[in-house]
């Protein structure tokens, strides 16, 4: 048996090898992928330290560029192995420093079968490595995402005592890692800050971690509100708003307001109408494209372009989603539609690749993990104890989860609010829903792992 787990073991090494060194040879080999949105980068890494430049990109991406600007090795390579060494310091974190696992040694090291696994699932994501090969903030995403989580564990479970400064400390880095990022990311932050307060008031099992989730509470709360104004700078949010309004189909729900309100000349009426009207241009005649049509001038409401413009399509979106208590839950049911039709649950965004790519992943990654993970799942509740000869079933999963109550509760508030975080991003506005919602996949899937590099070995013993 141990031959042949020694062998899968060694089989399983070799795929991990094969992928990182796919993926290495692929970026070594393909230019790095320009983007749109690339251009706008590369000018804010050229201005990085001059005052008066105005910019509204955060700063973490730029500052990588202008750092690698200097360093003779293509930006894809270092965002690849930056990616690489924050998923083996993950998995090491979770194996710990002396490779066990609840207490004892792990068989293998770091690169125990389970963890050969998780790594290779990983590898097989394209959605995460496929985005190093382009100059878009999502190429370091996935490392700066796994920072957050490690530094959120380190905060609950430290390897110390636990000591309100080092927490502050890790707060703060969490904070600037994902307002400098993506600033949206803060949302999940604060998510999951929230939660985890709640929980330590509400759950007699986690409440001796009060101190540590209130002092990530605060920390969170004042540096959501002290970098709100940055954050809503360096967006797009009212062309978010006109993307959203020109892509929810709520357009037939406006018309049929307006043809219903009585008196034509009513201001709200006329306005409505105006919205309308907008959207069929952005939607039929620039192809959904806002800022085109806002370059030519033809849009009365909605022009993303000019600060003007702002206060009314701040309006279209209240008086669209926000007048009627219908309209409202309407928007809600939308984002679970997107979330399951366009989304697959998150799993599309694991399948979109705007670098280069690994033939055959793309379309088949995701169904091979969760077939792997289900039949894993039915080998586990169908073997029997070799002490009683009865299945053991899901048991020793519950009991583990059970048992270590605490980790669970973590895992399951970081779950929830990944899943709460996506929920709005199919709100968000942007047509590349995938793109978008991709900080709230890998947020999950880390959260995931995290359970499956946790969970003991046969014979181990539960901390």
């Amino acid at each position: 048996m141990m031959a042949g787990n020694k062998a899968l073991t060694r089989s399983l090494q070799s795929i991990l090898f094969l992928l990182f060194s796919g993926w290495l040879y692929l970026f070594i080999t393909t230019p790095v992928r320009m983007c749109p949105d690339s251009y706008g980068y590369f000018a804010d890494a050229g201005h990085l330290f001059d005052p008066g430049y105005q910019t509204i990109r955060p700063v973490m991406y730029p500052a990588f560029l202008r750092v690698l600007g200097g360093v003779p090795i293509k930006m894809s390579i270092v965002a690849y192995l930056l990616n690489c060494a924050s998923l083996l310091y993950l998995v090491k974190l979770a194996s710990g420093k002396d490779g066990s696992r609840g207490g004892a040694r792990g068989k293998g090291g770091l690169f125990s079968l389970r963890n050969t696994i998780v790594m290779t699932a990983f590898l097989m994501l394209v959605g995460v490595w496929s985005y190093c090969g382009t100059y878009l903030t999502e190429s370091i995403l996935f490392a700066v995402q796994v920072w957050i989580f490690i530094f959120l564990y380190k905060i609950f479970f430290p390897a110390k005592a636990s000591n309100p400064l080092v927490t502050i400390l890790y707060a703060l880095a969490i904070c600037l890692l994902a307002a400098t990022l993506k600033p949206w990311i803060m949302i999940m932050v604060l998510l999951a800050s929230v939660f985890l307060c709640i929980a330590s008031l509400a759950i007699r099992s986690f409440r001796s971690k009060m101190l540590s989730s209130f002092v990530l509470l605060i920390v969170a709360i004042l540096s959501f509100v002290a970098s709100l104004q940055y954050n809503r700078s360096k967006s797009f949010e009212k062309a978010n708003m006109v993307v959203f309004m020109a892509g929810s189909g709520f357009e037939k729900t406006l018309q049929e307001r307006v043809a219903g309100d009585k008196s034509p000349g009513k201001e709200d009426s006329v306005f409505m109408a105006a919205v309308l009207s907008d959207i069929g241009l952005i939607m039929h005649k620039y192809d959904r494209d806002p800022w085109q049509a806002s370059r030519a001038n033809e849009l009365r409401i909605l022009n993303v372009l000019d600060r003007r413009y702002e206060p009314g399509i701040v309006k279209a979106y209240r008086m669209m989603y926000f007048q009627r208590l219908r309209d409202f839950f309407a928007l809600i049911g939308l984002s679970f539609e997107r979330h399951v039709s366009d989304l697959r649950l998150d799993t599309s965004c694991f399948e979109i690749a705007y670098g280069p790519e690994l033939p055959g992943l793309r379309n088949l990654s995701v169904i091979l993990i969760v077939g792997f993970a289900v039949l894993l799942l039915i080998y586990q509740s169908t073997r029997p104890d070799p002490a009683t000869g009865r299945k053991i079933g899901l048991r020793p999963i519950k009991n583990y989860l059970i048992e270590n109550v605490q980790l669970s509760i973590f895992i399951g508030i970081i779950l929830v609010s990944g899943i709460i975080f996506s929920l709005l991003l199919t709100l968000a506005g942007a047509f590349e829903l995938q793109r978008t919602n991709l900080p709230a996949a890998i947020c999950q899937v880390i959260a995931i792992a995290w359970i499956v590099l946790k969970y003991p070995s046969a014979g181990a013993t539960l901390p």
